[in-house]
């Protein structure tokens, strides 16, 4: 049901004779609920609905600790995919472009308005995007390509030192969440990022990142 504040208010718990901060078990013993009576008709449902539910004794063991996995439903173990579902704002499912452009319709790049959006071109043809990329890369990167295969062989080259190779690949990671964010961030809630905020963000995300490590 959840915390009795939460449900019957502040003056609750001074009505039925609890302690604010009592627990269950603080409530029950000798397999009843010391719960005071009460002359207030709109706890009289609360109350019954107490009273439907046997209260602890020690006989009946360890509690358990149960997880919520989704309304009325608990378990015994974890799930971090039910419990991020619980937690995320849920919105309207949306059609995704590889869906629509299966149907024929023309994919337009968000970010720069080019007739033909792909992942090689989103990553780093198209002229937003390379922007970015190579403002980003601008010290480990002296002639960055827009060139998706070929940015993956450098990113994979074994020449590289383990530091410029570690920062590299979190700028790639940075700049692909980012870029994908910003695209999805026009398609459906009309918001618009110039690169050079973008950049920034990214910047100070990296440097985050490295001062935890």
């Amino acid at each position: 049901m959840g915390k009795l504040i939460d449900i019957a208010g502040d003056s609750s718990t001074m009505l039925l004779g609890i302690n604010r901060y009592a627990t269950v078990a603080d409530v029950a013993s000798s397999g009843q609920w010391n719960i005071r009576r009460c002359r207030s008709c709109h706890l009289w449902a609360m109350i019954a609905a107490i009273n439907s539910v046997p209260p602890p004794v020690e006989d009946a063991g360890s509690d358990r600790v149960l997880w919520k996995h989704r309304d009325d439903n608990y378990r015994p173990w974890f799930s971090s995919s039910r419990t991020w579902d619980q937690l995320r704002e849920h919105s309207p499912i949306v059609e995704w472009s590889d869906r629509t452009s299966a149907w024929g319709e023309v994919q337009g790049c968000r970010l720069c308005g080019e007739p033909d959006e792909t992942r090689d071109y989103l990553f780093f043809a198209c002229p937003y995007s390379f922007t970015v990329w190579t403002d980003l890369t601008v010290c480990l990167l002296p002639r960055p390509s827009p060139d998706w295969n070929i940015t993956m062989t450098t990113l994979l080259s074994p020449r590289r030192n383990k530091v410029d190779s570690c920062l590299l690949r979190l700028a790639f990671q940075g700049s692909i969440y980012l870029l994908w964010r910003e695209h999805n961030g026009r398609k459906h809630n009309n918001s618009w990022n110039s690169p050079a905020k973008l950049v920034k963000s990214l910047d100070r995300t990296i440097r985050n990142r490295i001062s935890s490590i």
